[in-house]
């Protein structure tokens, strides 16, 4: 569906063992925080994004690996 104005997405990710490299779509913008360029082998990624009607991109704020 059609994202509205404020709305939250979580995405986590995790491998089978073996890193793996991640592209973005342009849609997704890192707003003080960097986009993951791979996963780490056998760790959990979360990401977590507000989408932006203005502009129609989520904005990524915060990108957490577990330890």
């Amino acid at each position: 569906g059609t994202p509205l104005a404020g709305q939250k997405l979580t995405i986590r990710l995790k491998d089978a063992g073996v890193a793996k490299g991640l592209t973005w779509d342009g849609v997704f913008r890192a707003v003080s925080t960097t986009l993951p360029t791979t996963t780490t082998a056998s760790k959990t990624i979360y990401i977590g994004c507000i989408y932006n009607a203005t502009n129609s991109k989520w904005d990524v704020l915060a990108v957490a690996i577990e330890a």
